[in-house]
């Protein structure tokens, strides 16, 4: 295939969208939204709900990333830090590219994210973003780039644990809800997505549940419409349900219905905390195979996720300095000891003959005398007889 083809293939798939379909479906931005292509691992995302980053007690890392065909590439990578007992902050960034040669269609996310426990088990949180968006120009050779900001909330609401019934956590939160891109009039992907997050058996199985309402806010002349049509109604309902082996090896079920067709897949990841001084390091990876049935697509994703430091509310461990004593220091202690102890012995002797003598009854002067008159009166009578 020669070099002029495969660039006008290229052309084509990022004008009908073909190859960003593999992801989502819909608007400019719906892939932000997606469980598609992050499904194992879409529990620890802001970007899936800002307040999740206070369900982390420690210091956290991620990072993803998936490809198809060579030519679109998906990223993720975020850090996020509890604050206290009640609050927590993170950013993330995320790119989705799709493109050849010097042709490309890629959006980038900066996210800056705050969330806090307002009260009782209700956390809030927020994300304020700002986008880099670069894409062909119309019958141009060339791409231009537009830039934009916005941002979402969040809410998660902790029930209380049960030892059979395992343990719940319920969010709401905004995707693109408030999303302004300069130099355009062009409306970006917005939803609404409703959480499930469930663990049992000490933790164990795990499971996930997301039910997603995509361009909620889209009209139809945001479409390509016929004069019959009206826009459609883009909707995914995805399930993800994962056990620990040994604590150590995690095998998750992966599936998915939606508005284009059903998603099937699974994935499987090691903790490496065994290996590394405890703590928890996670590597794996995911394949879905979406739209089953109807012009099905393939893709794996490779993702990581680590912990550092304290839990939240532990004291971080300090470590004593060791004392190191000098031979001077060793001789003065040892004739120290050797003056102290007589002393001490002698002390010993004297509060225990202290305590004999209080012990002992005292007789009184009176009675020692009526004692000796009563003896000689009795020596007087034994001598007149």
């Amino acid at each position: 295939m020669s070099k002029q083809l495969s660039k006008k293939i290229c052309l084509l798939s990022l004008a009908i969208g073909a190859v960003s379909n593999l992801f989502a479906s819909g608007l400019a931005g719906d892939f932000t939204m997606s469980d598609r292509w992050r499904r194992a691992n879409s529990q620890y995302s802001n970007i899936t709900n800002p307040a999740f980053i206070n369900e982390s007690d420690r210091v956290t890392a991620r990072a993803l990333f998936t490809g198809v065909q060579d030519i679109s590439y998906m990223h993720e990578m975020g850090f996020t830090m509890p604050l206290g007992l009640q609050d927590a902050a993170g950013i993330s960034w995320i790119m989705q590219s799709a493109g050849c040669d010097d042709i490309v269609n890629r959006t980038q996310y900066v996210t800056l994210t705050y969330a806090r426990n307002v009260w009782s088990n209700l956390t809030a949180g927020a994300n304020l973003k700002a986008l880099l968006w670069t894409l062909p120009k119309l019958g141009e050779d060339s791409n231009e780039t537009l830039m934009g900001g916005g941002g979402d909330i969040g809410l998660t609401w902790k029930f209380e644990p049960h030892d059979v019934y395992g343990n719940h956590t319920a969010g709401v939160s905004t995707h693109n809800l408030v999303t302004n891109i300069l130099k355009t009039s062009g409306k970006y992907a917005a939803g609404l997505r409703f959480s499930l997050l469930s663990d049992f058996a000490n933790q164990n199985i795990d499971a996930g549940l997301d039910f997603i309402v995509r361009d909620i806010l889209a009209k139809d002349e945001d479409w390509d419409l016929d004069d019959d049509e009206s826009k459609p109604f883009n909707w995914e309902f995805t399930q993800r349900v994962g056990y620990n082996i040994l604590n150590t090896v995690k095998v998750s079920a992966l599936t998915g219905f939606n508005s284009d067709g059903f998603d099937l897949g699974a994935a499987l990841s090691v903790n490496l905390s065994r290996f590394l001084n405890d703590q928890a390091i996670d590597v794996g990876a995911q394949y879905i195979a979406a739209n089953v049935g109807d012009n099905p697509s393939h893709k794996f994703s490779f993702f990581a996720r680590a912990e550092f430091g304290a839990k939240r509310g532990e004291d971080r461990p300090v470590k004593e300095k060791p004392v190191r004593t000098t031979v001077k220091e060793v001789s003065a202690e040892a004739e120290i000891e050797a003056v102290e102890t007589p002393v001490l012995e002698e002390t010993a002797e004297a509060v225990v003959e202290e305590s004999i003598a209080v012990e002992e009854p005292a007789i009184e002067d009176s009675t020692i005398e009526k004692s000796a008159e009563t003896e000689s009166g009795e020596a007087e009578s034994i001598g007149a007889e």
